[in-house]
């Protein structure tokens, strides 16, 4: 009989079953666990000398032991030290898959709580710089976007974030000065984040503008795109295939409605499913962020004339149009939300505002972005001019006009000022256009300024009541903003009604004083009997304690600080009364104070004015109608009259009755007829060669 060979013999060698024993009975295999770890300190010795130096035994047993640190804490307390001063001494030189085994090895430790994930992202975090493969890149980008995401589950972690954001700077501050495009990770990182509402704040955006800042295209491009579509960009279409599933079964639902047996029972039970459907795609849209990363810029005046210094002043730097026109709104964007003055965008744009430029719809949408009410108009009406020159003309399609108008409609509507009148009037004549496209442009350019400026407009191009009305309303201003509210409307009314008010008041007040009188002489009887334990002041008086603890009252004279021509009401409860004096509006607004009621008496007073303006407005249409009431009641009979005529005779076509021989004849052949005697008399006699 042979005999059984020992397992202990096998057991150096043969790794994962010495770890299947060791979680079974760790005390027992506790020499075998040693012996492993005297092999782990010789290779890392080793492998110090030879740091190029690919060992397939060292990294399997990195991982042994890391899976077995548990059973023996105390024995290994220095091997995430001893591995992490490994990683980060020699990461330069250290081979790419000893990299990826050791941060496996760092994971495992975190995931059995050996390590924490803030000492782990210490160490994760400046190796992104220092690898070259794409492949340990995304390991550790999901390595990092994994623990961010864990330590903010339950609550906001700001140690781990704070850290996090300020490594991520220092990585793309690192990048810009070797000019390497590793700064892309962290602009990756950044946006995946943001997007998962973890780091939506000031700091990510500073980040974020460092980046569009850098030097490597790649790092620039992807600041841009943070910065435009933040919430639409993504790196996965994970988001797409959602809805369009969410469309596909909607869509099958209906499909069955319409197909399949008609009941009252199935379309309840199908009209059910499509609510909680849209109920639960409601919830996800409902994670827009309410702020946009351009809004929590700290210092955007700043940014726009560093972006428009860098990439569009100088001549140097090589850029592609389509790279030119990203940057072109981006600084577009930041002028309109935060109204910059960036004057030598508007110069700069004037090159590109041609028919036969390459999306040059995109560069006019970045002019009427870079416009607003703080724009001087001298600055703008260059580039309205150069877009009426090169886009409005009898040579060009009508479909470059109606976008040459367009432009010059979006433009106007931020800046009202910056087009002159006259070419506003030559512009207004393109309404009577054949053209759909050009027609409605110039229509719609005519609408904008009857609401904003309709002096600007011809006599015949205004409304009937803006040419009567033009007098009164005020022209349009440099940095004015429209539709501002400078008083309350209706206070004037409110005058008249306090004056006739206070007289009731004062018997008000009369009435109530005689009942107050009445009342102190029914208690006196009962304050002489307390004498000595009360004493009765008045409202107007001050109490001052003496040494004797007595107590003197003196009474304050208001008069000092009140002027001649008012007076004090007699009850402090009422408002206060309105000077004779005050004729401006402005006095009414400082003088008075408006109650409740007085702002619903308000209200009343509006929905009088309203009926007033429409019965106003109907006499005006009647003084501009050409003719006169017995002129147009005439015309009306005639109408009348001429439909009953056509009723009659449609009713007679309908009904069956003999016809004459004429009508008969002119239905008939013409060759049927020539014979007749009347038709040959109407031939034309021949002439005389």
């Amino acid at each position: 009989m042979a005999k059984k060979k020992n397992k202990a013999i096998f057991l150096p060698t043969n790794i994962p079953k010495l770890q299947n024993l060791i979680k079974r009975d760790p005390e027992s295999y506790k020499e075998d666990f040693f012996i492993q770890w005297r092999h782990y300190e010789a290779m890392r010795d080793i492998l110090t000398e030879n740091v190029e130096q690919k060992n397939e035994n060292f990294l399997n047993i990195i991982i042994f032991i890391s899976q077995m640190c548990t059973y023996y804490p105390k024995e290994t307390k220095n091997f995430p030290n001893d591995i992490a001063t490994l990683l980060l001494n020699f990461q330069n030189n250290l081979n790419n898959e000893t990299k990826e085994k050791i941060i496996q090895a760092l994971i495992l430790l975190k995931n059995k709580n050996v390590i924490s994930s803030n000492y782990l992202l210490k160490v994760i975090f400046p190796i992104l710089l220092s690898s070259n493969t794409k492949s340990l890149h995304m390991r550790i980008f999901k390595a990092i976007l994994s623990e961010i995401k864990n330590a903010n589950l339950k609550s906001y972690n700001n140690k781990i974030n704070k850290m996090g954001k300020t490594i991520l700077l220092e990585i793309i501050q690192k990048s810009k000065e070797e000019e390497s495009s590793l700064g892309i990770w962290a602009v990756k990182l950044c946006q995946k984040l943001w997007k998962l509402k973890l780091w939506n704040d000031a700091f990510t955006v500073e980040i974020m503008k460092e980046a569009v800042l850098h030097s490597n295209i790649e790092v620039i491009i992807g600041g841009v795109h943070f910065f435009l579509n933040v919430d639409s960009f993504s790196f996965d279409n994970s988001d797409d295939d959602i809805e369009d599933s969410y469309q596909r079964d909607i869509n099958a639902l209906n499909h069955k409605l319409s197909v399949n047996k008609k009941s009252k029972k199935r379309e309840r039970e199908i009209l059910k499913t499509i609510n909680i459907k849209k109920k639960k795609n409601k919830k996800k849209e409902e994670k827009l962020h309410s702020f946009t990363a351009i809004q929590l810029l700290q210092d955007p005046q700043g940014f726009a004339e560093k972006l428009f210094s860098k990439y569009f002043s100088k001549k140097n730097i090589n850029l592609i149009l389509k790279h030119k026109l990203l940057l072109l709104q981006l600084l577009s964007k930041l002028i309109g939300i935060h109204k910059l003055n960036v004057l030598g965008i508007y110069t700069f744009l004037l090159k590109y505002l041609n028919p036969n430029q390459k999306d040059v719809t995109q560069f006019i949408d970045c002019a009427a972005h870079a416009c607003h009410d703080l724009v001087p108009p001298d600055e703008i009406e260059p580039i309205i001019e150069k877009i009426a020159n090169e886009f409005i003309n009898d040579a060009v399609a009508s479909e470059i006009v109606s976008v040459g108008l367009n432009g010059i409609r979006s433009i106007c509507s931020k800046q009202p000022l910056a087009i002159k009148k006259e070419l506003l009037q030559n512009l207004s004549e393109y309404k009577k256009s054949k053209h759909k496209s050009v027609m409605i442009a110039a229509r719609s350019l005519i609408g904008l300024y009857r609401e904003i400026a309709p002096e600007f407009l011809k006599k015949k191009d205004r409304r009937k009541f803006n040419t009567i009305f033009t007098s009164k309303k005020e022209p349009l201003r440099f940095g004015e903003e429209l539709d501002v509210q400078k008083d309350i409307k209706g206070i004037e009314f409110l005058k008249e009604c306090i004056k006739e008010n206070e007289s009731n008041i004062d018997n008000y007040n009369d009435k109530n004083d005689r009942k107050n009188n009445s009342k102190k002489q029914e208690n006196k009887e009962t304050i002489d009997t307390n004498s000595e334990k009360w004493i009765d002041f008045n409202n107007d008086t001050i109490i001052n304690k003496t040494e004797n603890n007595t107590y003197n009252s003196t009474k304050i004279e208001l008069t000092e600080y009140i002027n001649n021509d008012q007076e004090i009401p007699k009850n402090s409860s009422q408002k206060t009364v309105i000077n004779e004096k005050t004729n401006n509006v402005f006095d009414l607004h400082t003088s008075t104070i408006l109650t409740p009621l007085d702002f619903f008496k308000l209200n009343g007073f509006k929905t009088q004015q309203c009926i007033l303006m429409k019965n106003d407005q109907n006499s005006l249409k009647r003084k501009f109608t050409k003719h006169t009431d017995n002129e147009s009641k005439e015309k009306y009979c005639k109408k009348e009259d001429d439909k009953k005529k056509i009723a009659r005779r449609m009713k007679r076509a309908k009904t069956n009755h003999s016809t004459t021989n004429e009508k008969k004849s002119r239905k008939k052949n013409f060759m049927m007829l020539i014979h007749k005697k009347s038709i040959q008399k109407k031939k034309k006699p021949k002439t005389n060669k």
